[in-house]
């Protein structure tokens, strides 16, 4: 979610480790060159999301722009847009009628988000 619209959704079908979180590449080249420029980029401290080769992939997109573990507080109020309301109002959403697949699971998904 940046300031002005939210990004994705994207989904992925494995597992998470540090080279599987690459696939950041989707979201990536979803970003105006003034995200890309000026956005920070927020991840929770999840071992796959603070490897050395994955802070390395994202130092190259948003160098010292990286709010991950060691760089902000934890539970910082003033950073959790998404936590406070996004995930909460989607997951009302998504899940107010009874999905029996995951496409009917993606496809609410991005119903709700658009």
């Amino acid at each position: 979610m940046s300031r002005r619209r939210i990004i994705g959704p994207i989904f992925f079908n494995k597992n998470i480790n540090a080279v599987n979180y690459q696939f950041l590449s989707p979201f990536i080249e979803q970003l105006h060159d003034d995200e890309l420029l000026h956005g920070y980029f927020q991840q929770d401290g999840a071992t796959a999301h603070t490897a050395r080769t994955t802070m390395v992939y994202l130092s190259h997109y948003f160098q010292e722009r990286i709010i991950s573990t060691g760089r902000w507080s934890p539970r910082s109020p003033d950073l959790t847009p998404l936590d406070s309301f996004m995930f909460g109002y989607l997951k009302n959403v998504v899940y107010a009628n009874r999905l029996h697949t995951v496409e009917e699971l993606q496809d609410s998904i991005v119903n709700a988000v658009n």
